[in-house]
């Protein structure tokens, strides 16, 4: 006599192995989903910028947003051990010094994002002097822009300015414009200007080159060598390239070779 064989361990089986999988696919779309909740975008202005201490300064972050949702905190840090919350707010430095004020904003699914810009406080009794170090206003020079128009770095008061001591016949000068013109367009809206000082011989070889890597948008100076030698020398610049990140009141920021120049040695200041 034959006995049929047992059929329900196979079917227990079959279907634990697709509770398996069923929990598999549930974890596995809740981390898709989690995936695609994209971080928010922290942006914040502050007025002024720049003033005596004690200096008041209102700060706007409802420029942030959340390209998935809503953006649901708004943190602060003022670089002077005090902190706020809020989409817009005010604070009163009552030192000198340049504060690094971080804002953090978080979504409605728990990601953040952060920035920093910074407030420069002044003692005024004790301005910046004119120098070429970090933290010196930097002096001013007129020179001629391709036009033969005058143009002074102050003229640029009020602008982030990135100056840069440049020739054509420069390969790392050349290497590195491609990378200047980039954060220049990157930041244009919010004040960045490129300002270059040539250091070729001619007018000719300057506009020729200008001309054909699309560099309109530098604001670029010749007049003649000797001239621009003499704001190269006036500036300390021994080899080229070189560049310095200029604030809006004129302080120098930051100095060095272009292609490290990154976005973080100029948003602060924007």
């Amino acid at each position: 006599m034959s006995v049929k064989p047992e059929r329900r361990p196979r079917r227990r089986r079959a279907y634990a192995l697709r509770l398996v999988l069923l929990a598999a696919t549930l974890t596995a779309l809740v981390g898709c989903i989690g995936w695609w909740n994209r971080a928010p975008v922290a942006v914040f202005s502050r007025s002024p910028v720049y003033g005596d201490s004690p200096l008041s300064v209102f700060f706007d972050a409802r420029g942030s947003y959340d390209p998935d949702g809503l953006v649901a905190e708004y943190r602060w840090a003022f670089g002077d051990g005090s902190t706020g919350i809020g989409a817009n707010l005010s604070h009163t430095f009552d030192t000198p010094g340049d504060y690094e004020v971080e804002l953090t904003v978080v979504d409605d699914g728990g990601r953040s994002a952060s920035t920093i810009r910074v407030v420069s406080v002044v003692d005024p009794d004790a301005p910046p002097g004119v120098g070429v170090e970090l933290g010196d206003a930097a002096p001013d020079f007129t020179l001629d822009d391709l036009h033969g128009e005058p143009v002074s770095l102050s003229d640029y008061r009020g602008y982030v300015v990135l100056l840069d001591f440049w020739a054509s016949w420069c390969l790392p000068c050349r290497q590195s414009m491609p990378h200047l013109e980039a954060l220049r367009a990157a930041y244009a809206g919010d004040g960045l200007v490129l300002i270059g000082v040539s250091q070729d011989e001619t007018l000719q070889e300057v506009t020729e080159y200008v001309s054909a890597h699309g560099l309109g948008e530098m604001i670029t100076l010749w007049q003649s060598e000797a001239a621009a030698r003499s704001v190269r020398d006036l500036f300390q610049v021994g080899g080229i390239p070189h560049t310095l990140v200029i604030d809006r009141q004129g302080i120098i920021r930051h100095r060095g070779h272009p292609i490290r120049l990154r976005s973080r040695d100029i948003e602060p200041w924007l």
